[in-house]
């Protein structure tokens, strides 16, 4: 069995299949008329996850497609505790298979924690003439490797566990929901939380990159202040979560307010096997404030501690800041 690295797990996914411009006339994974809309879910069903893996699911039996070309194809995420990706082979319109395509979906997953079976890992969504079934989507092949990069023998099984299936939708415009604290005027020291006035000493705090390039990892420290407030929970603990966008693994630890001088941080880091875009959202922090009012930029000195590309370049003068800060109910 072949040792997969992160950087050939990305290649492997970014490049897409061959294949020529005419449509595939036959066999599944080749109707652009889609008369049903599906979603099908893909699990870790037993073993476990200590490094990364990459499956490969045939799906020519299935009568129709995945909805996307390659990294492109619309999958939603299950589980913030790995970062995992779809990659659809089919290269036509709205990732139909042409003559020479391989009707192949591969589901890559990494994490720096180890996590065990059953673990949901992905929903893409499938479109095609009939309703597909489990079986239509033929497990190929499954590498692993541990977070030393050394194979794993048996890999965890991944498998399709559910399809939910509907008639396609019609083409609508939907409005975003307004905010509820739009039109709420409220008192001084009282801040609006889901179209209430409250009084409260507790914020999400959201922090941004500033740079542009596409981050494969990136480590900071946010250095504050216990006279001020503090960061909610201890070691790893601590109340933070990567931003959605970037769909990458990451790890918190916060000192807690420490003595002999010594600075308070929280170290927040994250990898991603595709990268992610910057500048943009990166990670986000539950706060308590001390004196009641809402941290500003002020409040934290953020050190960059290692920013890097999915091909192990540095990213030079890396950078992040305060983004928002939004209230929470007390």
């Amino acid at each position: 069995m072949r040792r997969l690295s992160p950087l050939a797990l990305a290649i492997a996914l970014l490049l897409p299949a061959c294949g020529d411009d005419s449509p595939n006339g036959g066999g599944g994974g080749g109707s652009n008329t889609a008369q049903v809309d599906c979603r099908v879910r893909f699990a870790m069903t037993d073993g476990e996850l200590t490094g990364e893996f990459q499956s490969i699911f045939d799906y020519g039996r299935a009568a129709g497609h995945f909805f996307g070309v390659n990294t492109g194809v619309e999958c939603e995420r299950l589980d913030a505790r790995v970062a995992v990706y779809g990659a659809n082979q089919c290269t036509g319109r709205d990732g139909a298979c042409r003559e020479r395509d391989r009707s192949e979906m591969y589901v890559m997953a990494q994490t720096t924690r180890p996590l065990s079976a059953p673990l949901h890992l992905l929903e893409c969504r499938f479109v095609g003439s009939q309703a597909p079934a489990p079986e239509n989507f033929a497990l190929v092949a499954t590498y692993a490797t541990d977070a030393n990069g050394a194979v794993v023998e048996p890999p965890p099984t991944i498998a399709v566990i559910d399809i939910e299936c509907r008639a396609p939708e019609t083409t609508t415009t939907t409005l975003p929901a307004p905010d509820p604290c739009d039109d709420v005027a409220c008192r001084d020291g009282e801040w609006c939380v889901d179209g209430e006035c409250v009084v409260t000493s507790r914020y999400v705090v959201e922090l941004h990159t500033d740079v542009a390039a596409s981050y494969a990892s990136l480590q900071i420290d946010i250095v504050y202040d216990c006279a001020d407030g503090r960061f909610d929970g201890l070691g790893d603990e601590v109340s933070c979560r990567p931003a959605p966008e970037i769909n990458a693994y990451a790890a918190f630890n916060n000192t807690g307010c420490l003595a002999d001088g010594e600075e308070s941080r929280v170290t927040a880091g994250a990898i991603s096997l595709l990268g992610w875009p910057g500048p943009g959202p990166f990670v986000s922090c539950e706060y308590t404030s001390a004196t009641g009012e809402p941290p500003s930029a002020d409040s934290f000195r953020i050190e960059v501690v290692d920013a890097g590309t999915i091909d192990d370049k540095p990213i030079k003068n890396a950078g992040v800041s305060l983004g928002a800060v939004r209230p929470l109910a007390p």
